[in-house]
């Protein structure tokens, strides 16, 4: 089981970068890893709009998701909830008949035994 505890942080304006996001989440406890997806907007690089921040400890985070809820960053107000891990589904935990159910959805449907690697998989009609 993961000793980790994430937020899933929505709303935030496309001008906000990693470095914000650290110094307003970081001041309620150790923060373990970001994650800040990228794309390209109007030819140059920014922000999904969403970021991903994992703590150390639970009340870190439940201190920052009570107090950083709703909170206005760079124009915008942000939504802050916790996130919940999805379950990895292995051929060891599922039979053929639920992979090809899983795949028709296009859910993560493996993990790799040799790497950390979560497979998703389309499935074409």
């Amino acid at each position: 089981m993961n000793s980790m505890f994430s937020l899933k942080v929505n709303n935030i304006a496309y001008d906000v970068t990693k470095d914000i996001i650290e110094a307003e989440f970081g001041k309620f406890g150790e923060i373990d890893n970001i994650y800040f997806p990228q794309k390209f907007h109007r030819g140059r690089k920014s922000n999904r709009g969403m970021s991903y921040i994992r703590y150390k400890k639970r009340d870190s985070m439940e201190l920052a998701l009570h107090n950083l809820n709703g909170k206005n960053i760079n124009g915008r107000h942000i939504k802050v909830i916790e996130s919940t891990e999805r379950p990895i589904l292995t051929s060891e935990s599922v039979d053929n008949n639920e992979l090809l159910a899983v795949a028709k959805f296009g859910k993560p449907i493996m993990m790799s035994p040799d790497t950390d690697m979560t497979f998703v998989v389309k499935y074409d009609t």
